[in-house]
């Protein structure tokens, strides 16, 4: 999920770092959703590639209640097939925001009926 430009500034500091290194320690180098270790290798039937795992810090809650952005109960350790699987929903809403947001909306000069 693309990280919101207002909460960029909370992923670059040393509270954040903190926290990934417990999740990480926590999670003893192994994804917390399928159990990949960190640096095996594995076949991605989708892209028909060798992918190496690499794990990441994942929100349970997307970041929606920024009291919890730290908490460690709020936080997993996923490789990026999870991660980007887990954040799917999220990722539509952002393209179909993008989608709205770069579309013209038709006035009245413009009636539906002239692109017919």
């Amino acid at each position: 999920m693309p990280i919101r430009p207002e909460l960029r500034h909370l992923y670059r500091c040393e509270a954040w770092q903190e926290a990934r290194r417990q999740v990480f320690e926590r999670a003893q180098g192994k994804c917390e959703r399928c159990g990949r270790k960190a640096g095996s290798s594995y076949f991605n039937r989708k892209t028909r590639r060798l992918v190496k795992v690499q794990l990441g810090a994942a929100h349970r809650d997307h970041c929606r209640d920024l009291s919890r952005f730290f908490d460690l109960d709020n936080l997993w350790a996923l490789d990026r097939a999870c991660h980007l699987e887990y954040d799917q929903g999220q990722h539509r809403e952002t393209r179909q925001t993008k989608k709205d947001r770069s579309r013209p909306l038709l006035g009245p000069e413009f009636p539906p009926e002239a692109y017919l």
